[in-house]
């Protein structure tokens, strides 16, 4: 079972993954907080033309946690992921991924 990720969550609203020390919006030190790795599928699209750093294709989610943040998360090119789909998140290389 995949571990719960961990985020900086500041009193100005912004959530950084991976954890950050300072926000970049307004400089104040965010607190640690247990994300989870549970999200859900708002939506998926495929990139088939990508930068030098990504295998092309490349599958892209847009992904919904249990509180509610939206986020968006890579996906390996032979998922299948369709909206609704419940998810798993893992971070690798400072990138969120779906296990699916």
């Amino acid at each position: 079972m995949t571990d719960k990720l961990k985020a900086s969550k500041c009193s100005c609203g912004k959530i950084s993954i991976p954890p950050v020390e300072f926000c970049s919006l307004c400089d104040a030190r965010p607190e640690l907080v247990d994300i989870g790795s549970s999200a859900i599928v708002l939506s998926f699209t495929r990139l088939h033309v990508t930068t030098s750093e990504f295998d092309a294709p490349l599958g892209i989610a847009l992904v919904e946690l249990k509180d509610g943040t939206r986020l968006m998360c890579n996906a390996n090119s032979d998922c299948n992921l369709n909206i609704g789909d419940r998810i798993t998140l893992t971070l690798k290389d400072n990138r969120l991924y779906t296990d699916l």
